[in-house]
């Protein structure tokens, strides 16, 4: 072992510049991995990794034993937030307390009254107070995991990201370590999630996002599910977790993706999910990315490289979305509000086109009670859009803890289970049986 870490110190150059170059590949890697993944923060998680493998590697090389301690110290705590990163949403909390440990070291390693000191610090409460802030702002969410037992969604050229077809997955979340709750979810030939048989005709298609598709719940305790299972009538679920209205949007413009997952039926309702959070998801969308030019609804393909959309993404994955709307309760803007209202203006126009008997409608879900949420539902009822708000289908108030998954906050298979039979009711269809 002697011989050879003298050989490794000998020629460290050697190995240290293939060793960087190494890493400056795998970070270009998943540099592009970020970009396009429905989730940055967790495909983020790999920059912990790689660099903590980097400065094990640099360790290797440096003749102090004082010095190869602190990088192989400076590693291991890189390392152990990397796995909360990849499977947590609070992965900045950790991000952030990886960046006071690096500083403590950093602050012992410089001698007294030398500037790294000083400097390490006068940095240290600051990140102390960013550290604390995210902690704080983040507190329901903070330790909650979710795995999946097998990747859901693939990439897709147009939309960013859609279902994988025919598979079954295990969705499992965690709160820091002890399972909450395990819930399978299937996934049809066409990539829609599964529904209760039924006979053909007449369907009510489900679209939006998590809220439709059901995250981390049964396949039997979605809301598509339920409202087939009580009113008899067939139901098709397209909805996709992080899904807004303008993949849907896209699907309709292409053609080719609505045929596939809707070929052969004859909706006679199509019912879109909304909410206040899908403003901010049309707004900064690459895949698809819509913009308002002249009062229209215009798709265009944004520069990937623009350093304001890369700062955006930064920001997000270093603060937290959760953070950044506690000190942006002016967002979103008046024309985000208008790009989100039209979107679903010209979708409900496509699908007016394509199913002329078929309604469309809104279901709100306007649990988050701001100017924003009063302002969309006023624009959307002066379009002459059908809406219907989730608070009035339940019997309590819809910020009841107990119509939301702990530590998680999509809606629970109570909210689903009191929501069905009054919307069967809001929208004509007659309930042949009960739960």
């Amino acid at each position: 072992m002697e011989r050879i870490f003298s050989f490794l110190q000998k020629y460290r150059l050697f190995f240290l510049i293939p060793g960087f170059a190494m890493f400056g590949g795998f970070c270009w890697v998943v540099f592009r991995r970020v970009l396009q993944s429905d989730d940055p923060l967790a495909t983020g998680g790999w920059f912990f990794f790689g660099t903590a493998f980097l400065l094990f590697y640099c360790g290797w090389f440096v003749r102090s034993r004082n010095l190869r301690f602190r990088l192989f110290l400076a590693a291991l705590l890189i390392f152990i937030p990397g796995l909360f990163c990849r499977r947590h949403y609070d992965g900045f909390c950790f991000f952030w307390l990886d960046v006071i440990a690096v500083n403590l070291l950093v602050l012992f390693h410089f001698p007294k009254g030398s500037t790294g000191r000083v400097v390490s610090w006068n940095c240290l409460p600051v990140f102390v107070f960013i550290f604390g802030m995210l902690c704080y702002f983040n507190f329901e969410y903070l330790g909650r995991s979710a795995v999946a037992s097998e990747m859901s969604c693939r990439l897709d050229p147009e939309l960013g990201y859609v279902h994988r077809k025919d598979i079954r997955t295990t969705a499992t979340l965690y709160h820091f370590f002890r399972k909450v709750l395990s819930a399978g979810m299937t996934l049809d030939e066409n990539g829609c999630r599964a529904t209760p048989p039924a006979p053909a005709g007449n369907e009510v298609v489900f679209i939006g996002c998590s809220f439709t598709e059901g995250a981390l719940l049964d396949d039997s305790e979605t809301l598509p599910w339920v409202f087939s299972r009580i009113s008899g009538v067939r139901t098709v679920n397209l909805g996709v977790s992080g899904y807004g209205i303008h993949q849907f949007l896209r699907m309709l413009e292409l053609e080719r993706p609505w045929e596939e997952k809707t070929a052969g039926l004859t909706p006679s309702l199509i019912l879109y999910q909304g909410m206040t959070g899908h403003i901010g998801r049309i707004a900064g969308s690459r895949l698809p990315a819509y913009r308002l030019s002249g009062g229209a609804i215009c798709h265009y393909r944004p520069d990937a490289t623009a350093i304001g959309d890369l700062g955006g993404r930064i920001k997000n994955a270093v603060f937290g979305t959760l953070f950044l709307d506690r000190f942006s309760r002016g967002y979103p803007s008046e024309e985000e509000i208008q790009l989100y209202v039209g979107a679903i203006r010209k979708c409900g126009e496509l699908l007016k086109k394509k199913y002329p008997a078929a309604r469309f409608v809104v279901l709100y879900h306007d649990g988050e009670k701001t100017s924003i949420t009063e302002k969309v539902l006023s624009l959307l009822g002066r379009n002459g859009i059908s809406v219907i708000r989730l608070s009035s289908l339940l019997k309590n108030d819809i910020s009841d803890a107990k119509y939301r998954i702990p530590y998680d906050g999509h809606p629970s298979p109570l909210c689903w289970k009191e929501a069905a039979p009054a919307l069967c009711g809001k929208l004509g269809i007659p309930v042949k049986k009960d739960l």
